[in-house]
């Protein structure tokens, strides 16, 4: 049922065992007649016109993935998620949602995944119960301060892009677990406060407007930095990648650095374990050779 332009849902009274309904990309307005789909494990409501969540519509106790992105969805009522006790993916990309409403509590035990990007979010608050959740996007809104996140222990991957964001402040330290972190598009202006993630795989600090790579030296298990599109200007300013035994991939292109035409042969010279440097693998002197 994708793409068909539906406006309305109806019809579906006589598939009580329905376990998968998709309706991606159609003209629905109202989330209605579907409260008899107890069976339900997954919802996909992404790309209609849905404009708000009547309460208690969503009671569906087996439910475990629920879409509703690229709607119009304002705000979320207090109980929506009430009746979805087990849910363990919830979308809500490109909505209008202005902030984070307290409605966490009823899948505090059970969520996973949380996406909130391309909203209007200003403020990281109300997730205190998504104490094992372990991925939370929330890019593309007008954040400007990490805070609230302390209790997330659980948490292996964070997305900040595209925020408002001028520093990386301490309300990442308690977030030990995290493996992948994603800070780019922003305005911050130095790389700190990261000293606890000793489990980061991937940062990305590319676009914003940092002068030179710091404070990484507790990231042992680091494996791709990326950069690309600050201020850095020199070789002096990345020798820290020394320090950074596991590091296979390094962006730095779009840095006034860059533009040395031994950039990268020198890059290598620092840190020998590089694979890929930009979009382009490393090629060794002897893999030159063999080919």
């Amino acid at each position: 049922l994708i793409n068909n332009k539906i406006p309305k849902i109806v019809g579906l009274d006589r598939f009580t065992q329905l376990l998968k309904l998709e309706l991606r990309a159609n003209h629905i307005m109202e989330l209605e007649n579907i409260t008899h789909l107890q069976n339900l494990l997954e919802l996909d409501l992404y790309e209609n016109e849905l404009e708000e969540l009547p309460p208690a519509v969503l009671n569906f106790p087996r439910l475990t993935y629920l879409d509703l992105s690229f709607n119009h969805l304002r705000e979320l009522p207090e109980d929506c998620l009430s009746g979805v006790p087990r849910l363990r993916e919830l979308y809500f990309v490109q909505n209008k949602l202005s902030a984070i409403a307290n409605v966490f509590g009823p899948v505090g035990n059970t969520l996973r995944t949380l996406e909130l990007g391309a909203n209007r979010i200003r403020e990281i608050e109300n997730l205190e119960p998504l104490r094992r959740l372990e991925n939370l996007w929330l890019g593309k809104n007008k954040i400007s301060t990490i805070q609230n996140l302390a209790p997330l222990t659980s948490l292996r991957v964070l997305s900040l892009q595209r925020n408002r964001l001028v520093e990386i402040s301490t309300g990442l330290l308690p977030l030990t677990n995290l493996e992948e972190l994603y800070l780019s598009e922003n305005k911050i202006t130095k790389i700190d406060n990261i000293h606890t993630l000793t489990k980061l795989r991937t940062l990305d600090l590319s676009m914003n407007e940092i002068p030179k790579i710091e404070n990484l030296e507790n990231l042992q298990e680091l494996e791709e930095l990326w950069l690309n599109s600050n201020k850095i200007e020199a070789m002096r300013d990345v020798e820290l990648i020394t320090k950074l035994p596991k590091l296979q991939t390094v962006y730095l292109e779009y840095n006034p650095l860059a533009t040395d035409l031994q950039y990268r042969n020198k890059l290598v010279m620092l840190q020998p374990n590089l694979s890929q440097i930009d979009a382009t693998p490393v090629i060794r002197k002897s893999e030159r050779n063999v080919s």
